[in-house]
């Protein structure tokens, strides 16, 4: 579909076709998803510093250090590369040292879990890879037109 749209009308509609869908699924979900709370004993009070500075600022870190796409652009940017580092490092310490942290590291202890989300990991970037430079792949070496490459990218998803 979204080959289909972007040959035919413009890039611009493959965020545009999004917005009935996202409407439609609101509706829906307000009329289907059941409304409860949650017993008291089983909230939980995240840290109020979790989400805040440590952890957004280590992801604008890497964000601008990866800004420039094939690899981290460390060299030009070594401020963002320690800041990245310290403000990781500041994360790491704030979530083992909370009762109920933001994400709980010590999962990572399990070698079934660690093992399972590094696969996960190298499964999705890989695909991450395919699904983003296929399509140029099929329009400029093949030849195919835009709609076309969309249908053969279709065949990844039914598998």
């Amino acid at each position: 579909m979204g080959g289909i749209l972007t040959q035919y009308l413009s890039w611009h509609w493959i965020f545009f076709i999004n917005v009935p869908v996202g409407i439609f699924a609101i509706l829906l979900g307000a009329k289907v998803i059941p409304s409860t709370t949650p017993p008291v004993a089983a909230r939980v009070r995240l840290t109020r510093q979790g989400p805040r500075l440590p952890s957004w600022a280590c992801i604008a870190c890497l964000c601008r250090l990866g800004g420039r796409g094939a690899a981290l652009d460390i060299p030009n940017n070594p401020r963002a590369a320690v800041l990245a580092i310290v403000t990781l490092g500041l994360f790491i310490r704030q979530e083992l040292g909370h009762a109920d942290p933001l994400l709980d590291l010590r999962l990572f202890k399990s070698r079934n879990f660690f093992l399972a989300n590094l696969l996960l990991f190298l499964v999705f970037f890989s695909f991450s890879g395919i699904s983003y430079l296929l399509p140029f792949y099929l329009e400029y070496v093949h030849s195919y037109s835009t709609s076309n490459a969309g249908l053969i990218m279709t065949s990844l998803s039914l598998r």
